[in-house]
């Protein structure tokens, strides 16, 4: 997995009990202690010019936790909490730097409202569509409908330009981000007192 890491160039951070065992790190030339499974890792991480940042232990005096990034100064401020309720190994916090890209999109669409609506009437009124038609099969018709058509929407519809998108974290997908919409979408209406559902939730009480 971590050489796939690797080898795809691709942003990440990955975290979690690895269990390995580590005294300390970063690693002195003693990798003698480690079993053949442990060196095998870290020789794998320094191959791929990976990072790891967990410098202290987090179960009794082993680091088992890790957290491996492909930058070194992507991970800052890490924070050993102490142990979890239930739990024998420390929570760790910490702050990752991400930066956005602006993913502007152009498209062009024919502005509606300032179209000549009354022109294109008039001028689908005046086509013969019996004879564009003929005897062509219906495939054939939808399309001689729709080129004919798009060659009035081209001369009574001027077009304009329509800009979108706006800066994300490099590291979410579009789909993470239309769920992230979604989510304050549904806190806006949560927040409002005079959406129906609220409402309705104050009548129940």
């Amino acid at each position: 997995m971590v050489n796939t890491l690797g080898e795809s160039k691709k942003h990440f951070d990955l975290m979690g009990d690895f269990n390995y065992s580590f005294k300390k790190w970063p690693l002195d030339s003693g990798r003698d202690a480690l079993t053949e499974e442990a060196r095998q890792f870290v020789d794998c991480l320094d191959d791929n010019f990976i990072a790891q940042h967990v410098t202290s232990p987090t179960r009794k005096n082993a680091i088992l936790d890790l957290i491996i990034t492909h930058e070194s100064d992507m991970i800052h401020q890490i924070s050993d909490l102490g142990p979890l309720e239930n739990i024998d190994h420390n929570a760790l916090l910490w702050s990752t730097r991400v930066r956005t890209e602006t993913v502007m999109r152009t498209r062009y669409v024919l502005d509606y409202p300032k179209a000549d609506i009354a022109g294109m009437k008039l001028e689908i009124r005046a086509i013969d569509w019996y004879e564009i038609f003929g005897t062509l099969p219906i495939e054939d018709s939808w399309s001689a409908f729709k080129h004919k058509i798009q060659e009035i929407e081209a001369r009574y519809a001027p077009v304009k330009a329509v800009h979108s998108g706006k800066p994300k974290p490099m590291w979410m997908s579009h789909k993470a981000l239309k769920a992230v919409k979604h989510r304050h979408k549904i806190h806006k209406k949560y927040k409002d007192n005079g959406h129906p559902a609220c409402k309705q939730e104050l009548i129940r009480r």
